[in-house]
């Protein structure tokens, strides 16, 4: 979108900013573009702020058996075929109706659970289990979400709970049941998958009820406003905005430097940035 990088903004600042008054730095031109873009970005939703990320919901999985003793965190497999890259993942032991946190996958038929297994039983030897997905990372920055919609129902909207109202105790009735589609998900932390997940770090939403088929959410949501740091960074502003982010930085500094003119280079500015916001409505 953008034709402008960073170090080519700056330059053009540069020039604007002519008059021998001025005590403007590099940095204080940095500063300034970076201040006016968020200024921009943040200004209306634009269409160019749009954009959408792709949720792949997993299948679950319970091929084999496992055996697990009271007070270890190891759980041993017969005849599974785990993924040892596999993140985020949950286990349900058959007998037991609460769920175990998986921390990671040693092997095909090893993995460590997040804290020790409790139960009335002391060994479970070739349980039936259950490894499933509910909880899932996004875009390190997924801006302000619009809505997560379900493609394979017609475009089905998903509704979000809030984190403190999301109650387990009222809906833990249904948790397991194997319904076709996600119809709710709340905030669920950020991904604290060890190494060499890719994805740690990043905000996490969980679902309900669990899904336990493949398919794909899409989640729509506005960009975020992302500093320029590099000369070659460049915006994510159409190149006719870049032209009212210049003359903002150059209104910015010489206000700060008390250059008169300053007002009119901010009104032609505000007026443009107007003008587009109309136009987009």
């Amino acid at each position: 979108m953008a034709y402008r990088s960073f170090a080519q903004l700056e330059a053009e600042l540069r020039r604007e900013l002519s008059s021998p008054l001025m005590r403007a730095t590099h940095y204080d031109m940095q500063q300034a573009l970076n201040d006016d873009y968020r200024f921009i970005t943040t200004f209306y939703n634009w269409n160019f702020l749009l954009d959408r990320y792709d949720i792949p919901l997993v299948s679950s999985y319970n091929t084999g058996t496992v055996t697990v003793t009271q007070g270890s965190t190891a759980v041993v497999g017969a005849l599974t075929t785990w993924n040892t890259a596999w993140t985020n993942k949950k286990i349900l032991l058959s007998g037991d109706n609460e769920e175990k946190e998986v921390v990671s996958f040693g092997s095909t038929t090893t993995l460590t659970l997040r804290y020790p297994y409790n139960s009335s039983a002391t060994v479970l030897t070739n349980s039936g289990y259950m490894i499933y997905q509910d909880s899932f990372p996004l875009p390190i920055s997924p801006g302000r979400d619009l809505s997560i919609v379900n493609p394979l129902f017609q475009w089905q909207p998903i509704n979000k709970w809030d984190r403190i109202s999301f109650d387990y105790g009222t809906s833990s009735w249904g948790r397991f049941l194997a319904g076709v589609r996600p119809t709710v998900y709340t905030d669920d932390g950020t991904d604290t998958s060890p190494s060499p997940s890719t994805t740690t770090g990043q905000p996490k939403i969980q679902f309900w009820p669990l899904t336990l088929t493949a398919q794909d959410l899409v989640l729509r949501f506005f960009r975020q406003f992302t500093p320029l740091a590099l000369p070659t960074d460049t915006t994510i502003l159409p190149p006719e905005f870049e032209e009212i982010l210049i003359k903002l930085s150059k209104a910015r500094l010489k206000q700060r430097d008390g250059i008169p003119g300053w007002t009119d280079d901010r009104a032609i500015a505000m007026q443009m940035l107007l003008q587009f916001r109309e136009a987009a409505a």
